[in-house]
């Protein structure tokens, strides 16, 4: 037991009573035992802190903010009170799989070279029960470096960290929503973070609506967020071309001939200046090009029909033609059917 490091398991919790006990036990059974498990109560109103100190097990430790602190005060006030030599996050309302410490520890315990390792996850709805495939990620530095400067590629609930890397960089309390994609973002310019190509975490999506007023304010905290990572490529994105980098995570434009050009100039312009300063693996960033391109081309495709294949021959920013373009070929069979 002592042979092996200790893990910090990192569980905010807020008015978690309906789901906080599955957590908890997806935790105390995991196969790897050397963990201590912080839960921090962040001023809930319900029956949390009640569950929570059912548990004997000295590894489940419970800490309390007086009042309502928010979410990126409660993970960093658990970091530094964590003893572990690394750092896994489980929300409240999520499930660790059995092996997934064990199989993460032995991951880094192996390769000392990557500071950070995600998983795969399996979403799972407010009764737990399984929400289509599972979300796959990039499992290589560089590609998920690469991606990060389009859209969070890695599950806050299924990630693992050197404690000394990450007690070197907060979650930053300026940016009050989309916290941990700005966080890995910063942990990706000096460090190598991975995900493990199989789920390891049950994560559960809520049906509950989101305000307008926390829509906004997610919208604002992304732009911040994209805005700094675009200007390490000297790019000073316009209020048009802001835009048009948020499409391509959400596709949230109606298709037009006008919308997929602009998206293809914006692509080419990031390749185009990354050949030049070598912010990011050029190999990795043309696989990510690519990717998005193919996506572009897909929402297009009802649109367009058969010219769309062209089209992403034609412009593909990439240059990669793989298995997505059977893909994008069979949609459009199925569209012109």
């Amino acid at each position: 037991m002592t042979s092996k490091p200790l893990v910090s398991i990192i569980m905010p919790a807020f008015n978690a009573a309906k789901y906080i006990e599955a957590a908890i036990d997806s935790v105390l059974n995991q196969t790897y035992r050397n963990f201590e498990l912080i839960i921090v109560d962040d001023g809930s109103s319900d029956a949390t802190l009640e569950i929570v100190r059912r548990y004997t097990d000295d590894r489940v430790k419970l800490h309390i903010n007086p009042e309502n602190k928010g979410l990126i005060y409660t993970r960093n006030y658990a970091i530094a009170n964590s003893n572990g030599l690394y750092i896994a996050f489980l929300d409240s309302d999520d499930m660790a799989l059995p092996k997934r410490l064990e199989k993460q520890v032995d991951f880094l315990e192996t390769e000392r070279s990557v500071a950070g390792v995600g998983a795969f996850v399996q979403s799972i709805d407010s009764n737990g029960t399984i929400r289509g495939k599972p979300w796959r990620y990039p499992t290589q530095a560089e590609e998920i470096k690469a991606l990060l400067l389009f859209k969070i590629c890695i599950n806050t609930s299924s990630f693992m960290i050197r404690a000394n890397v990450l007690k070197s960089n907060l979650f930053n309390l300026a940016i009050p929503y989309a916290e941990d994609y700005a966080l890995y973002i910063q942990l990706s310019k000096n460090n190598r973070l991975v995900n493990l190509p199989e789920v390891l975490t049950f994560y559960r999506v809520h049906s509950t609506n989101t305000s307008k007023k926390k829509k906004n304010e997610l919208s604002r905290c992304l732009d911040i967020i994209t805005l700094d990572e675009l200007r390490s490529l000297n790019i000073n994105a316009s209020p048009d071309e802001l835009i048009i980098h948020r499409y391509l995570e959400w596709f949230n434009l109606p298709p037009s001939v006008e919308l997929m050009q602009n998206c293809c100039d914006w692509l080419n312009q990031i390749k185009t200046v990354n050949s030049n300063l070598h912010i990011y693996d050029q190999i990795a960033l043309d696989r990510v090009l690519n990717s998005i391109w193919i996506s572009v081309c897909e929402q297009h495709a009802p649109l367009l029909g058969f010219k769309i294949i062209f089209k992403y021959l034609n412009n593909n920013p990439g240059r990669f033609v793989g298995l997505d373009f059977t893909r994008l070929v069979f949609k459009v069979l199925v569209h012109q059917c």
